[in-house]
């Protein structure tokens, strides 16, 4: 009984090896066995006995260890190619009439013949052929280009010159090695055709992608920049590729190709495989002489993901329960700084200006803390983000969002601290300071507002990855289109920079331009606003101030009055004398006519006036104040003509009526007696 199940149980362990010799053997009695035993061969990891598929010129020692770097790399190509073709073997003849079998053609992108994948029968022996062995690493760059989607970027001008750093895959490379050795991500990020990543978080996802990259390649094998072409001119580098040897499903690959400026870059295809091939070699070891990469530049979330207990790793509609959280925990705690900034900035305002000052410019304060605290808010939720791991799309309208609220809050706080400045300096001097805080600090407050909106908007267009260069220089193609556009708003602006610069008028000002005549009650960015004496309301467009004849009648240093007394011809010489004596007088008298141009004097015989001729010059800053100073020296006048017996004439006419008789009419009977 025994001896049965000993005889029993080595049976069994001789049909189990049996079979497991028979899953890892190499068959190359004819080629549908070759083709569907040497894949197999090839995921149980055993290189040396996949080698004999190899029609090679064999040395004595390679019969003895493992297989050398250059008939692994071979080896691994070649199932990787075998894989990515899908070469089914049952569709190969297992008996073909000839020693020479051409599996599956491989052309390129442009459909030329780059290779055949080919097999060669050596006595009772299949091999894979010495030509489809030459031929191998341009099958592999032309299979895994067509499999992944890459190829040349498109023509590459002659006379453009690659960025420095990246003239050819080997540079590419150096630079990019170089740069994660001295541990500076963000400059090898360059080396990586980032396009395909959200414009929005590719400043983010750059540095994290180059640490995927190197912790790949520093657990892949150390690499020999001799072994990558030099030459600016080839064609894309395939570098190494990547599959499951389980399963023999290809996971991605490593490609360098050559871009539309010129440079060689990791391509987008590359890039976007990069986590899966991690996933695929994370458990592998380093290789010696190679550092190892900071598990948070890889994946900043893992730390507070493992914070949470397994209960919350649960998902529950687009996140999982700790993302949930810590999104919510996040934007609170955003809040909260922002509103704690804004009360510290608030109480050392409060300490540092006086009562008068801080209620002052309270308006302004209140708007720069809110401002600051939205800047300070929207910096956390930014810095925070990365930690959750999000999914692209929630990461990236909260970025938008982040950067948009910076943007803005930025802006308008320093907006705010300039017209918190332009107060300042408008009451500096107390002369200019009414002339200051009406017209010059609402022009530069409004200028400084225009700029700062416009510059808050080219700093959140790059922050979301908009080229704003090429914005820029598209302003100068379009430039002259939009000067003819906006001719007239140009225009207004250097008419209001006129204004402010050379101040022409100010606000209260009595001015005339062409048939325009009133006060001027406000000054914009585009249009000036007068207040004529019939209390209509006139928009002037400023542009207007440009060529126009502007007469400043509140700029006058003295207000001349210019008139005709007429006195009737019943006065006498010596009325007339005494009269105009006693005006002139009057006018050397009085504190606000200028002394020096006055003058009284009879002048002319009018139709029904003896004329005299009135000049005088008033000292006053102000059309009211003017019309004051008239009326009380005009009735002074009245009072000496009424002293004097002095009469004002009206327009007369005086009719002298003569009788006449009719006339004497020769030999008439009518004579008179």
């Amino acid at each position: 009984m025994v001896s049965a199940r000993r005889l029993l149980a080595t049976f069994t362990l001789v049909v189990v090896a049996v079979v497991a010799y028979a899953q890892v053997q190499l068959d190359q009695s004819n080629p549908r066995a070759l083709l569907k035993t040497f894949p197999e061969v090839m995921r149980s990891g055993s290189l040396s006995d996949a080698l004999p598929a190899l029609d090679i010129d064999r040395k004595p020692e390679d019969n003895e260890g493992s297989p050398t770097p250059e008939l692994e790399r071979t080896l691994t190509h070649l199932a990787e190619v075998l894989d990515a073709l899908g070469v089914d073997p049952s569709q190969v003849p297992e008996n073909p009439g000839a020693d020479r079998l051409t599996v599956q053609p491989v052309r390129n992108e442009f459909d030329s013949l780059v290779g055949n994948v080919s097999l060669v029968r050596n006595g009772s022996r299949w091999q894979f052929s010495r030509e489809t062995l030459a031929d191998l690493d341009a099958i592999h760059t032309a299979v895994f280009r067509a499999r992944s989607g890459e190829g040349t970027s498109g023509e590459v001008a002659k006379d453009v010159v690659a960025p420095d750093g990246l003239k050819s895959p080997r540079d590419t490379m150096r630079t990019f090695l170089t740069a994660m050795n001295e541990d500076r991500p963000g400059e090898a990020a360059v080396a990586l055709d980032l396009r395909q990543i959200n414009s929005v978080i590719r400043d983010e996802e750059g540095p994290r992608l180059a640490a995927l990259l190197l912790a790949i390649l520093n657990r892949t094998e150390y690499i020999d920049l001799s072994r990558i072409p030099d030459d600016p001119a080839e064609e894309p580098f395939l570098y190494r590729s990547y599959t499951q040897w389980a399963t023999g499903q290809a996971v991605g690959s490593i490609v360098l190709a050559r871009q539309e400026d010129g440079g060689w870059r990791f391509t987008p295809t590359t890039v976007k495989e990069l986590d899966a091939i991690w996933q695929t070699v994370k458990d592998q070891p380093l290789v010696s002489g190679t550092k190892d990469i900071d598990p948070a530049a890889l994946d900043p979330s893992a730390y507070l993901k493992s914070q949470f207990p397994p209960q919350f790793h649960g998902k529950t509609l687009w996140l999982e329960n700790w993302q949930w959280l810590s999104l919510l925990g996040l934007l609170l705690g955003a809040g909260a700084i922002g509103h704690g900034v804004r009360l510290v900035v608030r109480m050392v305002l409060r300490r540092t200006l006086t009562p008068d000052q801080f209620a002052a410019n309270r308006l302004k304060l209140r708007t720069f803390g809110r401002s600051l605290s939205l800047v300070i808010a929207c910096s956390v939720l930014h810095a925070g983000l990365a930690s959750l791991g999000l999914p692209e799309w929630w990461r990236a309208t909260l970025l938008v969002v982040a950067k948009l609220g910076w943007a803005l809050g930025g802006a308008m706080a320093l907006s705010a601290a300039w017209d918190l400045a332009l107060a300042w300096w408008s009451r500096r001097d107390e002369a200019q300071s009414g002339r200051r805080e009406k017209l010059v600090v609402p022009v530069l407050s409004r200028l400084a507002r225009a700029f700062l909106l416009v510059l808050a908007l080219f700093v959140f267009l790059a922050a979301i990855g908009v080229n704003v260069t090429g914005i820029v220089a598209g302003l100068g193609i379009g430039g002259l289109v939009v000067a003819l556009a906006a001719k007239d708003s140009v225009e207004n602006l250097f008419g209001s920079v006129t204004v402010l610069v050379e101040s022409p008028f100010q606000l209260g000002d009595w001015i005339r331009i062409g048939d325009v005549d009133g006060v001027v009650e406000e000054i914009n960015l585009r249009s000036t606003r007068v207040r004529t004496f019939q209390d209509s309301l006139i928009t002037l467009p400023n542009s207007r101030l440009i060529t126009a004849h502007v007469e400043n009648f509140g700029r006058r240093r003295r207000r001349q009055v210019k008139t005709k007394l007429g006195l009737s011809y019943s006065t006498t010489v010596e009325q007339m004398t005494e009269f105009t004596a006693r005006v002139r007088h009057l006018l050397a008298s009085h504190d606000s006519v200028y002394e020096g141009e006055s003058y009284a004097y009879f002048a002319d015989f009018g139709e029904s006036t003896l004329d005299v001729r009135l000049q005088f010059f008033l000292l006053a800053d102000t059309l009211g104040e003017e019309l004051r100073l008239r009326e009380e020296i005009m009735t002074e006048i009245i009072q000496i003509a009424q002293d004097m017996g002095v009469t004002f004439a009206f327009p007369t006419r005086t009719l002298v009526h003569e009788p006449t008789t009719p006339p004497v009419v020769p030999n008439s009977p009518q004579d008179p007696k």
